[in-house]
């Protein structure tokens, strides 16, 4: 018998086709590139029969959560997409220190949800990140230098594989699909409808301090920034970026930290090292010590000020290399700074008592820089590509890696120092288990 579509399928040609292919992707930026036919699943039980439907029409499938991926990874030409953005179902077992989730849940949902119960987990920096491509990328979160990467923290999954067939896989059931997940993004080939994760007790004190510094200070922060992120615990991200209402005359530089802990006196422990800036009595702005939650602090994030509604492309690189050696770089990049919003952000990610990491293909290093060009309308995507683009080629011999969610491939593709996975061998093996679990290529490979 022949499994029926019971989802919502839009087929291009429909009415309804260029509403639902716009929705794939959060901003304005939507590519120039059309799908066959997008599938909405309401039920895990309905993936099954979408990807019958795209193995009888010999379509390609991309699988779609939350649309916030910079390059619009799910909107292909001639593909069937499956957006799976309505399962968002959560579970919780405060007892027993788990949780699972569908992939259309938002890290800041989940948050709240955890809040409540007193527990944790490192999800997104940004409200309208969902858990399914968040944590196939890996997972920069919150507190990731006590907790590393979110992916670590999934402890199975249930998915449906190329076959048809519904499987929970861990590190004892098809260990080597389970370890592919961990990183490889929209790279990854099955479709996931519940993730299994470790939660934790929650930090009973969360305090931030923000600093605002003039552009002219960015070597003295920046380079400090390089020096102490090692070594602190504390949560440190910095924003280079545009705003006439905190200075029209020139850019500026957003400090922010955060500090998880078990105390007051610990946390303003940990935030006191940024008193000690080279550049602190330039300061423009100041917010010290101030008790929040990540609950909060992810709903107040980035996403108002740098992301407005707009055209985007955003582009990265991991890096472990000296701020001397960067900086010439660097600051050509920012000399050449688009209008706002387009920004850079840069966050310190290693840490020198941080956590064993399991076998996973995510790629990640001490230190995380990316650039957002953004734009009003087509009219800009030239200029707001080729600053990002050119200015992350440029940046290429002191790369290591290239971090999935803002990546770049379809203009800087994979290859040497552009790497989507950890290392040359990770590549590799990522491909045979490919090859293992979907010999046919039903899932469409992005490189």
């Amino acid at each position: 018998m022949t499994l029926q579509v019971t989802g919502r399928a839009v087929r291009r040609g429909d009415a309804a086709y260029e509403a639902a292919r716009r929705a794939l992707k959060w901003d304005a930026g939507v590519p120039d590139r059309y799908p066959e036919v997008i599938v909405h699943a309401a039920a895990a039980d309905e993936v099954p029969a979408a990807l019958g439907l795209a193995r009888r029409e010999g379509l390609h499938v991309t699988v779609r959560s939350g649309g916030h991926a910079w390059g619009g990874n799910s909107i292909r030409d001639g593909v069937l997409v499956l957006d799976v953005s309505e399962l968002n179902a959560t579970v919780i077992d405060r007892d027993a220190l788990t949780a699972s989730a569908q992939p259309g849940v938002q890290g800041a949902h989940l948050d709240e949800a955890l809040r409540q119960q007193g527990l944790y987990f490192p999800v997104g920096h940004c409200t309208g990140v969902c858990l399914g491509g968040y944590l196939l990328q890996g997972g920069i979160g919150w507190n990731g230098k006590q907790y590393g990467p979110a992916c670590g923290h999934v402890t199975g999954l249930e998915v449906v594989t190329a076959d048809g067939q519904a499987r929970l896989v861990d590190d004892s059931h098809d260990p080597d699909l389970f370890c592919a997940s961990k990183g490889s993004g929209p790279g990854f080939f099955a479709v996931v409808t519940r993730f299994h994760l470790r939660v934790y007790p929650r930090s009973k004190v969360t305090m931030s301090s923000g600093y605002l510094y003039p552009a002219e200070c960015f070597d003295d922060v920046y380079g400090f920034a390089h020096e102490i992120g090692p070594k602190t615990p504390a949560e440190i991200n910095l924003i280079y970026y545009r705003d006439a209402r905190v200075r029209a005359d020139g850019p500026i530089i957003g400090l922010q930290a955060t500090a998880f802990a078990v105390t007051e006196e610990e946390a303003r422990d940990q935030l006191a090292v940024y008193e000690s800036s080279p550049a602190r009595d330039k300061v423009i702005v100041t917010r010290l010590h101030e008790l929040t939650d990540t609950t909060v602090l992810t709903r107040q994030g980035t996403d108002s000020h740098c992301f407005p509604t707009g055209r985007y492309l955003a582009d990265n690189m991991w890096t472990s290399a000296p701020f001397q050696s960067l900086k010439p770089g660097i600051k050509d990049i920012l000399s050449r700074l688009p209008a706002p919003p387009s920004h850079m952000v840069w966050i310190s990610w290693g840490y020198e008592n941080g956590p064993k990491r399991p076998p996973m293909p995510f790629s990640e290093d001490d230190f995380y820089y990316a650039l957002y060009g953004a734009c009003d309308g087509p009219a800009g995507d030239n200029a707001i590509r080729e600053w990002a683009t050119e200015g992350m080629r440029s940046m290429e011999p002191f790369a290591t890696g290239m971090a999935l969610g803002d990546e770049n491939t379809q203009n800087r593709p994979p290859g040497g120092r552009v790497r989507v996975t950890k290392d040359t061998d990770s590549f590799r093996r990522l491909g045979e288990v490919r090859s293992a679990y979907d010999p046919d290529g039903l899932f469409f490979a992005p490189w």
